[in-house]
């Protein structure tokens, strides 16, 4: 996964000194900032426009660009909105974490490792299969010889 807040951004830097921010303004400015980076990415991993998407979540081009941005937060009906529409928990939306997306993820691991087992299971029987030809053609070869 990708940082949703880059420290290095000279903007950024510059608002907190600049600010003198305390640990709760903090707090805030950074969960702001990365609830807007992870609308972002939702709306641009679907191609959709900001118009687009503020069309949808029935809100201003404005407004939803401010989200983006990190300069306010959404309401509560559009975070479910939001987490609806992309299939992600508000959860996920505000904490980055989704225990739904978390037994989605196990479950395909899960499935996969099963499927590499199988797999597995196939090319040892394979193998044997060709151990037991080769041994055949050698005792023919070997019969054949004498």
């Amino acid at each position: 996964m990708q940082p949703v807040l880059n420290l290095n951004d000279e903007r950024h830097v510059y608002n907190m000194l600049k600010y003198k921010i305390t640990n709760t303004n903090m707090q805030e400015i950074l969960t702001k900032t990365i609830i807007g980076k992870r609308f972002k990415l939702l709306r641009t991993e679907k191609g959709i426009s900001q118009q687009e998407a503020s069309d949808l979540f029935q809100m201003s081009r404005s407004n939803y660009s401010q989200i983006e941005l990190g300069k306010q937060f959404p309401t509560f009906e559009t975070l479910i909105n939001v987490a609806r529409y992309y299939g992600k928990s508000y959860e996920w939306l505000l904490h980055g974490n989704d225990g739904f997306a978390s037994n989605t993820i196990n479950t395909k691991i899960n499935l996969l490792v099963a499927e590499l087992a199988r797999q597995v299971q196939i090319v040892d029987e394979t193998t044997k299969k060709i151990r037991e030809e080769v041994k055949q053609l050698k005792l023919a070869n070997n019969a054949i010889e004498i």
